[in-house]
C-alpha cells in the first residue's frame, strides 16, 4: 500500500513523540523515527493525539491496529521526552453521566473502565443492559460483548425493559461473540472507529459479559495484566466507557474480596467498580447491612441492589460499600413489566417483636409445606413473602410459643408445625401411605 494514498499532507507535517518528522523508507511508507521498522509500519496518529477521533473519520485503514499496541510500537530504550505527558489547565469530566437514576442521578462515568460483579442470577446482565439503552438514549453506541448467550437472549430481556427498538438498531448497538474482538487488532480499530463517529461518542459503551468467558477469569496478575492490556485498554484510551460484567468467587471465604482475579482488576478500574445483589436492602439490629426479597423471576417480580465498593473519581453520592440504586421490576395481570431504578430506601430493623399478622403469615406457610416442612429461613421467607427480618421474629416466636418445631438436619434446620398440622386420623393415613410406598 503506497503511503501516499492513505496519508494526508497535514499528517505528514505533524511530529512524533520525539519532535521529529515521519519519513518515507525505500517502500514509501511513512515511519516515525521512534517505531521499529519490523514493527506495523503505516502512521498513523498515537492515542494521545487531539486529532485521532477526525483521523479514524477521515481516513478509516485498517492499519490503525497498532494504535493498540503503542509499548511494541516504541523503541526498546524511549527517552525522557517521549515518556513525558504534559499536564494541562483542562479539567478531567468528573461527573457520572450513563445509567441514570429515575432522579437524574447517574452512576457509571464516561470514558472510564468500570465493573459489576455479583452471583450468578443476581441481575447483572440486566442492569448492564438498561446501561446500554441509557447510554444509547442519549445519542451513544453500545458494543455488547457476550460469549455465554446469543442475540435472542438480549432481544429476550430487552422486550420487558423496553429497549427493543434500541438492541435491534445495528447503527447503535452491535452484538458480538467472536475471540477477535479481544485478539485482533484491526478489528478492535474498525470497531472504535464506529463506537467514536456516534452522535454523541461521549456516551458510547462497551459491555463486555462476562469477564471468565472471555478469558479474563485468572487469579495471578500475570495472567489478568495482559488480558486487560487487550480487552479493557484499547476502548478506555480512547475515552470509550467500559463495563465489565464479571462474576464472584464460588468458595464462600474468598467471596468478600470481590471478583475472580479482584485485587489486579479493582486496581486497574478508573471508574466506579459495582456490587449487585439480590433483593432490597434494610440493616438488621447490629446495624449490619442486608438483602431481603430477591431479584425479579419470569413469574414475579423482585429487586437488585447495586452497591459502590470502588469510586475512583470520588463523585458518586453513595459512600464506600453502600447501596447506591436499586432496580426495582414487577409484572402486571396482562404480562406487562414495570421497572425503575430509583435512589436506594435502607430500612431499619427496629428490633420489636414479631407482629401478630406476620407470624400468622409464617405459620399458614410453614403449614402448608406439611410433614415435609420448610429448610432454612431463607426458603420460608420466599414462602411467606415478607421482609426477611420480620421471618426471623416470627420463627422465633412460632418456636417459643410451641406452634411450630425445628428439627437440626445438617448444617440447617427444618421448621414445621408440629405433625404438620394435620389431625391424628390424617397423619395416620398419611404414614400408611409412606409405609406402602404410595
Amino acid at each position: 500500500m503506497d503511503g501516499e494514498s492513505n496519508t494526508s499532507a497535514a499528517d505528514k507535517q505533524r511530529p512524533g513523540r520525539d519532535g521529529r518528522l515521519p519519513v518515507q523508507d525505500d517502500k514509501g511508507k511513512w515511519r516515525y523515527f521512534n517505531l521499529d521498522p519490523s514493527d506495523y509500519g503505516y502512521y498513523a496518529p498515537n492515542l494521545d493525539d487531539a486529532t485521532l477521533v477526525q483521523w479514524i473519520i477521515e481516513e478509516k485503514d485498517r492499519t490503525i491496529r497498532y494504535l493498540f499496541d503503542t509499548a511494541e510500537a516504541r523503541a526498546d530504550n524511549p527517552t525522557f521526552e517521549e515518556l513525558h505527558l504534559p499536564v494541562t489547565a483542562e479539567p478531567i469530566e468528573r461527573q457520572p453521566c450513563i445509567l441514570e437514576r429515575s432522579d437524574g442521578a447517574a452512576i457509571l462515568y464516561a470514558g472510564r473502565f468500570s465493573t459489576l460483579h455479583g452471583e450468578p442470577g443476581c441481575g447483572k446482565s440486566w442492569v448492564a443492559l438498561i446501561a446500554a439503552g441509557k447510554a444509547i438514549e442519549r445519542g451513544g453506541r453500545c458494543l455488547w460483548m457476550d460469549c455465554e448467550d446469543r442475540p435472542g437472549t438480549v432481544a429476550t430481556r430487552a422486550g420487558p425493559l423496553g429497549l427493543l427498538e434500541s438492541v435491534t438498531n445495528t447503527d447503535r448497538f452491535r452484538f458480538y461473540n467472536a475471540p477477535e474482538l479481544i485478539e485482533s487488532n484491526a478489528i478492535k480499530g474498525e470497531a472504535l472507529g464506529w463506537l467514536l463517529t456516534a452522535p454523541a461518542p461521549r456516551f458510547s459503551l462497551v459491555v463486555i459479559d462476562s469477564a471468565e468467558t472471555w478469558g479474563g477469569g485468572g487469579h495471578a496478575s500475570d495472567d489478568v495484566n495482559p488480558w486487560l492490556d487487550k480487552a479493557v485498554d484499547p476502548w478506555r484510551k480512547a475515552d470509550v466507557a467500559v463495563l465489565l460484567v464479571d462474576h464472584i468467587p464460588k468458595r464462600e471465604k474468598d467471596r468478600p474480596a470481590g471478583p475472580i482475579g479482584s485485587q489486579t482488576k479493582r486496581a486497574r478500574v478508573d471508574g466506579a467498580a459495582l456490587r449487585v445483589e439480590g433483593g432490597r436492602p434494610y440493616l438488621d439490629r447490629n446495624r449490619q447491612l442486608r438483602f431481603t426479597g430477591g431479584p425479579w423471576t419470569k413469574t414475579k417480580g423482585g429487586h437488585v441492589t447495586l452497591l459502590n465498593e470502588k469510586d475512583r473519581i470520588g463523585d458518586l453520592e453513595a459512600g464506600m460499600g453502600r447501596p447506591i440504586a436499586t432496580l426495582a421490576g414487577s409484572w402486571d395481570a396482562s404480562g406487562g413489566f414495570a421497572w425503575e431504578l430509583a435512589a436506594p430506601k435502607v430500612e431499619a430493623d427496629t428490633g420489636t417483636e414479631a407482629e401478630a399478622g406476620d407470624m400468622e403469615t409464617v405459620y399458614e406457610a410453614i403449614k402448608a409445606a406439611g410433614l415435609e416442612g420448610i429448610r432454612g429461613i431463607t426458603a420460608v421467607q420466599e414462602a411467606a413473602g415478607i421482609r426477611r427480618f420480620k421471618v426471623i421474629e416470627a420463627v422465633r416466636g412460632l418456636v417459643e410459643a410451641g406452634r411450630i418445631e425445628k428439627e437440626k438436619q445438617g448444617r440447617g434446620w427444618v421448621y414445621r408445625v408440629d405433625g404438620g398440622g394435620l389431625t391424628q386420623e390424617e397423619k395416620a393415613e398419611v404414614q400408611a401411605a409412606i409405609d406402602y410406598g404410595d
